[in-house]
């Protein structure tokens, strides 16, 4: 019992069970005393290739996020200092909590490496601190001999909080990660993202299409189109209608009529030719 109270105590209360740390259950309240003397000197090392881990952090996080930023559905963090910014994690928020719960599955069974959701996590939100909300301690502290203590942690609720946090998933950013491990990982978000958030895009089309008069389902006066960017490196191979030279550089309107009319833009000329329709699936 010391000894699992003292490895406890060191390390912010977490048990030490299992291979995720984050999953780990905290049976006390702990504090952070563990740098030795050895994880001192890897620190001092770590320092001296500072400016070569923040340069490829950064670099590798722009990357990620210009394949992130292609879904006008996906949201980021405003970090007030960009250029300082240790770009350790890429952080992007999902329309709403089920949609970021399923998105984070997927990415994970994609093989997409360092995907954290928070919201569930033991260790970093505090929706999950029961060791907090239960003040689990292996010594008295001055707020459990107060008789009236100013915050009830045990019915502490964060809606705001819950609201933001639910929403977000965390991708860790590696500095050793090739130009090829790169562009294999953006296709697979890339892959993971297009087919999420399409299907949902297609149900609210599925069902605006079915409340419209019948006159207008019948494409006589449709209403104005939904539209959705995508860049040539995610495709649209799915739906089975483009070929490659289609797929290239193509923006695609999405109208909701009695199929999905698909519209090429010519960026240089302004000229539009449809080519192309798919039946909308829910």
């Amino acid at each position: 019992m010391l000894y699992d109270y003292a490895h406890q105590y060191s390390d912010h209360g977490h048990d030490h069970i299992g291979d995720n740390r984050g999953a780990e259950l905290h049976p006390i309240i702990g504090f952070n005393y563990r740098l030795g003397e050895l994880n001192a000197a890897v620190g001092l090392a770590q320092i001296r290739k500072l400016p070569y881990i923040l340069a490829q952090q950064r670099q590798h996080k722009q990357i990620l996020k210009k394949c992130l930023a292609q879904f006008p559905e996906i949201g980021f963090r405003h970090i007030p200092d960009e250029e300082g910014d240790a770009a350790t994690f890429m952080d992007f928020f999902l329309p709403d909590e089920a949609t970021a719960r399923q998105t984070a599955q997927a990415l994970r069974e994609a093989g997409v490496p360092g995907i954290q959701y928070w919201y569930d996590n033991n260790f970093h939100y505090l929706k999950n601190w029961e060791h907090i909300r239960e003040m689990k301690t292996i010594a008295k502290v001055h707020w459990q001999t107060v008789e009236n203590p100013p915050q009830d942690y045990r019915n502490l609720h964060l809606p705001q909080s819950d609201a933001v946090i639910g929403r977000l998933i965390s991708m860790v950013v590696r500095v050793t990660w090739t130009e090829a491990e790169l562009l294999a990982l953006t296709q697979k978000i890339s892959g993971v993202l297009a087919s999420i958030l399409q299907k949902q895009q297609f149900r609210k089309i599925k069902t605006k299409t079915q409340t419209l008069p019948a006159q207008k389902r019948k494409g006589q006066s449709p209403p104005p189109a939904q539209s959705l960017f995508f860049d040539s490196c995610l495709g649209l191979k799915h739906l089975g209608v483009f070929e490659p030279e289609q797929r290239a550089g193509a923006a695609r309107n999405f109208r909701p009529a009695i199929g999905l009319k698909l519209k090429k833009s010519h960026a240089r000329s302004g000229q539009e030719s449809h080519f192309g329709w798919a039946e909308v699936v829910g």
